[in-house]
């Protein structure tokens, strides 16, 4: 019997996970232009000086508050509140004004 390889994800924690997945997404969003405002944003932090890095974190945090305003307000994704979050940036969103 030969023993099942792991992917390397299999040992990190959940919380590890799901950041890397946004951002995943915030990279699939700056690639392709979808929201165009993710990628406005991107050059707008990177122009300021932040690192790609330190850009892409800023970004992942508003997708992460768009998440939980969704979760938690049993709502819709919001492009326009999406957008707002977005232009904000550096300024994080606080998580009662997702």
């Amino acid at each position: 019997m030969t023993a099942m390889k792991r992917h390397r994800d299999d040992d990190l924690p959940d919380g590890h996970l799901a950041g890397e997945a946004m951002r995943r997404a915030v990279r699939t969003q700056i690639r392709t232009k979808e929201p165009p405002e993710t990628e406005q944003a991107y050059r707008r932090l990177k122009h300021e000086g932040y690192s790609d890095r330190g850009a892409v974190e800023l970004i992942a945090a508003v997708v992460a508050a768009e998440i939980f305003f969704m979760l938690s307000q049993k709502s819709d994704y919001d492009p326009a509140r999406y957008a707002r979050m977005l232009k904000r940036l550096p300024e994080l969103p606080p998580d009662s004004d997702a």
